[in-house]
C-alpha cells in the first residue's frame, strides 16, 4: 500500500520575520522615481486644468467637448521646462470630427493659464 506523509508544522517555533526594517535615513523610494511622479502627477493636474478652460472658454459642457484623446493618461504636451502647452481638440457634443483647437499654456510653478490660441482647426496631420 502506498502512504503519504505529510509534513508536520511544529508549533512555537520562531519563524524569521518576513517584514524588513528600513533605517530612517534611507529612502522607501529612490528619489529620482519620487520626482518622477511628482511629475506625472503635476502632468495630469495641468492637462486636467486645459481641459477645463478649454471646456469654459468654448461655452461650457452643453455647447462643447474635448476629443477623447484629452482623456487618455499621459496625453501630449509639449514641457518648455518652465511650462507644458495643450493641444486640445474639441467640437459640438456628439460631433465625431472635431472642430475647434484650443492651445493652452500651464506654467508649472502657480497652474498659472494662458490661452495662447482659441479657434478652428489649424493645420492638422493626419496619419
Amino acid at each position: 500500500m502506498w502512504q503519504l506523509i505529510l509534513p508536520t508544522l511544529a508549533i512555537g517555533v520562531a519563524l524569521p520575520s518576513l517584514a524588513q526594517v528600513n533605517p530612517a535615513d534611507t529612502p522607501l523610494v529612490p528619489s529620482s522615481s519620487t520626482n518622477l511622479l511628482a511629475e506625472a502627477q503635476s502632468r495630469s493636474r495641468a492637462k486636467n486644468v486645459a481641459r477645463q478652460t478649454a471646456e469654459k472658454i468654448n461655452g461650457g459642457l452643453e455647447k462643447y467637448r474635448a476629443d477623447a484623446s484629452v482623456f487618455v493618461p499621459g496625453a501630449a504636451a509639449i514641457d518648455q521646462g518652465d511650462h507644458w502647452i495643450f493641444n486640445i481638440l474639441g467640437g459640438p457634443p456628439g460631433a465625431t470630427t472635431p472642430s475647434i483647437e484650443s492651445e493652452i499654456r500651464i506654467d508649472k510653478a502657480d497652474f498659472t493659464v494662458t490661452v495662447l490660441y482659441n479657434g478652428p482647426l489649424r493645420n492638422q496631420i493626419t496619419p
